[in-house]
């Protein structure tokens, strides 16, 4: 219920795209947005308390605030997941097809998975079954 948001705060970047449906909220909600530069200002506008709460990535949230050592937990379930994918150049698709077989490899036998919850607390397949 976007109502129980009313006089929140939400720290966003500038320059992303986020999903349709946050907007929605946030517009339902009558948040105020704060916008930053980049994810560690981002990061910094919450752990100094100028906004509420702040939508980012997972992955990158957690490493940057666990280099800058600020105490700071993600909330779940995810709002949504972003698929990121590597890019080769053309003439490097002998060095792609070995990055994906090595991939494959890794998620069928568990090793992202086991990666992910080493340095996150949580597996990459419990972070994509989400809703």
């Amino acid at each position: 219920d976007p109502s129980t948001l009313l006089d929140e705060s939400i720290g966003l970047v500038r320059g992303y795209t986020y999903p349709e449906s946050l907007g929605e909220i946030i517009a339902k909600a009558g948040m105020r947005v704060e916008y930053a530069w980049d994810d560690l200002r981002n990061l910094r506008l919450l752990v100094a308390g100028r906004v509420d709460f702040i939508v980012a990535d997972y992955l990158s949230t957690l490493a940057l605030a666990k280099r800058e050592e600020f105490a700071v937990r993600p909330l779940r379930p995810n709002h949504s997941v972003d698929l990121l994918y590597p890019a080769f150049s053309r003439d490097d698709a002998a060095k792609q097809k070995k990055f994906e077989a090595a991939l494959r490899d890794m998620t069928a036998t568990g090793i992202i998975d086991k990666i992910y919850r080493e340095q996150l607390g949580v597996s990459l397949s419990e972070l994509l079954s989400s809703p």
